[in-house]
């Protein structure tokens, strides 16, 4: 069997209706590479093919697409233009905070209640520290307990990436507004 999507786009040849959120990040992504702000380093179409859901249900494949998924998203922010746009709005930015950091304090800072904005950074902090556990600075131990987490909740690793690439999705829409970048939708 084919998946809903294969069908309506290769056989009916028309767009699909099904919410696919590693694709829409990818469009919106694309879309600020074409005209990137300065807060946004452009991804290479390299970045932009690496990511894809992981095909099989191998640890190893996930723990790749995890990587290469925080490579295209997380890293894509400059934390030194967010550091200019947070003070621009009047708040005084600390050295060391990074990308995700800043952000969280133009959320609070565009008048997101503290806990609204860390609540829309989750899904990009867990992404981000996911890839930190699976593919650089921790136990095996702990690799293992994500992937058990990690099945248990969504049944198979492919289905936590989908979800995740949906959290992902629905709060790069909120930072993308808060930064000033709109709606980049099709």
């Amino acid at each position: 069997t084919i998946s809903k999507r294969a069908h309506e786009n290769d056989i009916l040849g028309e767009f699909s209706s099904e919410y696919d959120p590693l694709h829409l990040l990818k469009y919106k992504i694309g879309k600020l590479n074409a005209a990137p702000p300065d807060w946004w380093q452009p991804r290479s179409e390299a970045h932009m093919d690496a990511v894809r859901y992981p095909a099989t249900d191998s640890t190893l494949e996930w723990a790749n697409e995890i990587m290469a998924f925080d490579q295209l998203l997380v890293e894509g922010f400059q934390p030194r233009p967010l550091r200019k746009l947070l003070e621009a709005r009047g708040k005084k930015a600390d050295v060391n905070w990074a990308s995700l950091r800043l952000i969280s304090e133009i959320l609070v800072a565009s008048g997101k209640a503290v806990d609204d904005a860390k609540a829309f950074l989750t899904p990009l902090r867990r992404l981000h520290a996911l890839r930190s556990i699976l593919k650089a600075h921790s136990s095996v131990e702990e690799k293992v307990k994500e992937e058990r987490r990690a099945r248990a909740t969504h049944g198979t690793l492919r289905a936590h990436f989908q979800d995740l690439a949906g959290q992902c999705d629905k709060s790069f829409d909120t930072i993308l507004l808060a930064l000033g970048a709109g709606d980049l939708n099709p």
